[in-house]
């Protein structure tokens, strides 16, 4: 029997903690722009120092989509949400 499908958009640090809580009773699948994630340390220095933000790199708090074991069970899509 196939479990029920929700379609999540949005994979920042609270979108993949959400994703990952729900794949453990849904099929998940995850609508982000980008194929990884940007953690939100990175988005509070650009935002405080835009100067040091610049100069760190905008791999510094990048993260790839298959470093947590239990985001292997999302399915990303990797589009923009025009409308809900």
């Amino acid at each position: 029997m196939s479990r029920p499908r929700i379609a999540l958009a949005g994979l920042g640090d609270s979108g993949v903690l959400t994703a990952m809580r729900l794949a453990r009773d849904f099929d998940v699948v995850g609508i982000s722009p980008r194929p990884g994630l940007v953690s939100g340390q990175e988005l509070g220095v650009r935002l405080a120092r835009p100067a040091v933000g610049d100069r760190t790199g905008p791999a510094q708090h990048r993260v790839a989509a298959h470093r947590t074991a239990r985001r292997r069970r999302i399915r990303p899509r990797h589009t923009a949400v025009e409308s809900a």
